[in-house]
């Protein structure tokens, strides 16, 4: 994550490139933290991933269960252990207490026809409707954790819609992200061929949400102004590029890559200017 910004009921402070939003009460948060633990969704993980266990460790009898909802699946996912890890290094680096009991909310996590199982996967919101019936067979309450990656952090704000329930909400590159989330972007928006509703804003409920995205994600960083289509070709790029699954460090990899190139091709044309009225006027 290149940087952190921390807002308070749905609010955003920007500090940095990047953002982790806090919802529903106050948190402190350690500079690093929102380092998110060490590495970042599509990032192999560092030495930080591997002492996140040991540092849950010492908080197991504070905490209850951990229930998690993966994102859409479009093939290759990460393994159980590996996604796992992830969520360790998430919780640690964002302070979150969470005992080892982890317990996966089983959903088609489908967005046809574009998934892993293209025209045979179910459509979103019927998905999305799957992942919200898990959640309440389960019925996560005080001292657990609700963890949604993607399409999951979708799942968990339609399940926070329906009350508190006393539970810390963390979600990741969440489309539903009250302050650039493409679902709060076009709230009330139905596109009817893929059943899928852009469902607004996660609400504040109470419950303690926080809430990580990475600049230029598309899903859950997308343009304030729609009519800009070159900020809304980059949000589309960063679909592609920004918004990697856990263990995909190619797709980051690939990003770098471009914005490296583009920073040096502008640098190429921009030398000897020292102002935008200089930039403006060539």
């Amino acid at each position: 994550v290149e940087g952190a910004g921390v807002g308070v009921g749905g609010a955003q402070r920007a500090a940095g490139d990047g953002a982790v939003g806090l919802v529903g009460g106050r948190r402190r948060l350690a500079a690093q933290g929102v380092a998110v633990l060490g590495f970042a969704p599509g990032l192999t993980p560092t030495a930080a991933a591997e002492r996140a266990p040991r540092a849950l460790a010492a908080q197991t009898d504070l905490a209850a269960a951990v229930y998690y909802l993966r994102g859409t699946n479009i093939g290759n996912e990460p393994t159980d252990d590996q996604y796992r890890a992830f969520i360790d290094t998430v919780l640690a680096g964002t302070e979150s207490v969470a005992g080892p009991q982890k317990n996966q909310i089983d959903y088609p996590a489908s967005i046809w026809p574009v998934s892993k199982g293209y025209l045979s996967d179910a459509k979103w919101n019927d998905s999305v409707a799957a992942g919200v019936a898990g959640l309440q067979e389960k019925q996560p309450g005080a001292g657990d954790v609700v963890f949604g990656f993607s399409q999951g952090a979708v799942v968990a704000s339609q399940y926070k819609a329906q009350g508190p329930t006393g539970a810390t909400y963390v979600l990741v590159e969440n489309p539903n992200r009250p302050n650039g989330g493409v679902m709060s972007r076009f709230q009330g928006l139905t596109i009817p061929i893929m059943d899928l509703t852009f469902s607004g804003p996660t609400p504040d409920n109470g419950d303690k949400t926080i809430d990580i995205a990475r600049q230029y994600d598309g899903w859950a960083d997308f343009p304030t102004y729609p009519v800009n289509l070159l900020a809304d070709l980059n949000a589309v790029m960063g679909i592609a590029l920004v918004h990697a699954k856990p263990y995909d460090p190619e797709a980051r990899g690939k990003m770098e890559r471009f914005w490296r190139t583009a920073r040096a091709g502008c640098l190429d044309h921009l030398a000897g200017l020292t102002s935008l009225h200089d930039v403006q006027v060539r």
